[in-house]
C-alpha cells in the first residue's frame, strides 16, 4: 500500500485497487449491503481503517437522488408572531439544501386544545415521513407522540422547548427553566428590590399554551424563592380565547 501514490481525495476506485476488489464490492461494504465474501469485506475494512477513510456524505446524498419528506408540527399563530420567524428560517433551510431533494410540510396544532396535538400527530404518523420537527406541547402528550415516532423509527427534532425523557435527534432553543431564572434575576435588578411582582399568563381552562411557558415560570419561581423569598408574587390569568377581555382584566388588576 505504501508503494501507491494516493490522491489527496481518496476515491472508491483507490480503495478497490488497494484491497484488490471491485469498485462495486467497496460500495457494498461502505453501505453495509450483502453480496460480499468475508475475505473481501475484511480486506476492504482493513484498507478503510488504514486510510482513516470517511465517506463524503454530501456527495453520497446528491448521488443517491433520494427524496426526503419532512414535517414540521408547530402551534397555530397569527401574522407577526414569534413562530413566523421560525417558519421563515425553516423555509430558508429548505432552499439552501435543495440539492438534497427535501420537501417540507407545515402542520399546526391548537396549543390550548390537548386533542389537537394528538390528532395532528396521528395524521403525521400515517404519512410516515422521513423526519419530524416539532414544538412540543405538554410533556405527557408530547411523550406519547415521540414514543410512537421511535417505534416507527422516524427521527425527530425539538424546537423551542425540550421534553425530559424523550430522545430527540437534536434540540434548538432556550433552556426554559434557566431563562425563567435569568428573567427573574434581571427583573429584581431593574425593580430595585420591589416587594411585589406580577406573573401574567394566558390560560384556557386553567392550562398554559406551551411546555416552555410552564418551565419558564418554574425557573422564575425558583429564583424568587432562593433570592427574594419575602417578595410577594401576584398572579393574573388572561383568557387566551377572549383577548377582548384583556384590557378590563388588566385595569381591574392594577
Amino acid at each position: 500500500m505504501s508503494d501507491i501514490m494516493l490522491p489527496e481525495r481518496i476515491r472508491i476506485k483507490d480503495i478497490a485497487e488497494l484491497a484488490h476488489v471491485s469498485v462495486g464490492t467497496v460500495d457494498r461494504v461502505l453501505h453495509d449491503r450483502p453480496g460480499v465474501s468475508e475475505s473481501s469485506r475484511l480486506r476492504v475494512e482493513e484498507v478503510l481503517n488504514k486510510l482513516d477513510y470517511h465517506p463524503n456524505m454530501y456527495a453520497s446524498a446528491l448521488a443517491s437522488n433520494k427524496k426526503y419528506h419532512f414535517i414540521y408540527l408547530l402551534p397555530l399563530h397569527s401574522q407577526g408572531d414569534y413562530w413566523c420567524d421560525v417558519e421563515k428560517g425553516i423555509n430558508a433551510a429548505v432552499v439552501a439544501f435543495s440539492d438534497f431533494h427535501i420537501s417540507l410540510d407545515f402542520r399546526y396544532y391548537d396549543p390550548y386544545e390537548s386533542n389537537s396535538f394528538t390528532n395532528e400527530g396521528n395524521t403525521i404518523l400515517n404519512e410516515n415521513p422521513d423526519a419530524v420537527m416539532m414544538a412540543p406541547t405538554s410533556a405527557s402528550i408530547t411523550q406519547i407522540f415521540t414514543d410512537k415516532l421511535q417505534e416507527a423509527l422516524i427521527p425527530f427534532v425539538f424546537v423551542d422547548s425540550i421534553i425530559e425523557g424523550a430522545s430527540p435527534l437534536a434540540f434548538y432553543g432556550q433552556k426554559s427553566i434557566q431563562s425563567g431564572y435569568y428573567a427573574a434575576s434581571i427583573l429584581m435588578l431593574l425593580s430595585e428590590e420591589k416587594k411585589q411582582v406580577a406573573v401574567i399568563r394566558q390560560l384556557k381552562e386553567g392550562k398554559v399554551g406551551s411546555n416552555q411557558q410552564e418551565s419558564r415560570e418554574i425557573g422564575f419561581r425558583n429564583y424568587m424563592k432562593k433570592n427574594n423569598p419575602n417578595c410577594k408574587i401576584l398572579e393574573l390569568n388572561l383568557r387566551a380565547r377572549y383577548p377582548e377581555m384583556d384590557e378590563s382584566l388588566l385595569d381591574n388588576f392594577f
